[in-house]
């Protein structure tokens, strides 16, 4: 059974059109439905200022996005966010492109986090990439709301599915969800760098009432009572 309507929000959307997002193609494909997209939705954050722009500009074509230039996490604030600096970035040459995506809350990120998980992947160019990284990554002052608040800024009471990449901070994020008043069917999330909270995570959902599926390096979240529709 389809879901309908389908109300979808995106955090950590970087530029929305890139080679691992996990939802750019799905929107197209509700964009070329000959029935239209007025009953899908979707709400796409992103704190870093020039990836929201492009974001923005790649989202322009698709008018059921909503596309907002902010993080969620439990409070309206203003927070450092660490990322590549716009100069380094420019450096394309020196450094995977998908370098780009690895702004997070967590100062570490490039250090203990890039240790246990990127590192180990990339036993010819980790130590370099990691230096560039480590030489080049800035705090960045970017706005945090609340997922309520977000909700209320786009008239939303609910939503469907989440789509979580927040680099490490996703259990921050999933614990501040008010599962009395929001349950959404799908809850997908970024596992691989959550390190202890991974196990936390884990238990705040099927508390909830989940059933849990890992694939490469997130984790897929079903309600359960919605697995005899599917």
């Amino acid at each position: 059974m389809a879901l309908q309507p389908v109300q979808l929000v995106q955090i950590g959307a970087y530029v929305g059109d890139s080679g691992n997002d996990p939802l750019f193609e799905l929107f197209r494909r509700y964009a070329a439905d000959p029935e239209g997209f007025h009953d899908r939705r979707a709400i796409l954050a992103e704190p870093v200022a020039r990836y929201y722009r492009q974001l923005f500009a790649n989202c322009l074509q698709f008018p059921f996005l909503q596309c907002e230039n902010v993080a969620v996490g439990p409070e309206l604030a203003l927070r450092p966010l660490y990322a590549l600096t716009p100069v380094a970035e420019a450096r394309r040459a020196e450094i995977p492109e998908w370098t780009s995506q690895l702004g997070s809350f967590l100062p570490h990120r490039v250090s203990e986090l890039w240790d246990s998980y990127e590192h180990a992947k990339r036993p010819d160019d980790g130590d370099a990439i990691r230096a560039f990284l480590n030489a080049n990554t800035v705090a960045h002052q970017v706005l945090t709301v609340t997922l309520d608040q977000l909700l209320l800024k786009n008239g939303w009471e609910s939503f469907d599915a989440l789509q979580i990449d927040a680099e490490g901070y996703d259990y921050e994020i999933l614990r501040t969800v008010d599962f009395g008043r929001h349950r959404p069917v799908l809850i997908n999330y970024e596992r691989v760098l959550l390190r202890d909270q991974e196990a936390e995570a884990r238990s705040l959902l099927t508390a909830h009432g989940y059933k849990l599926y890992d694939t490469y390096a997130d984790t897929l979240g079903v309600r359960s009572d919605f697995m005899h529709l599917v």
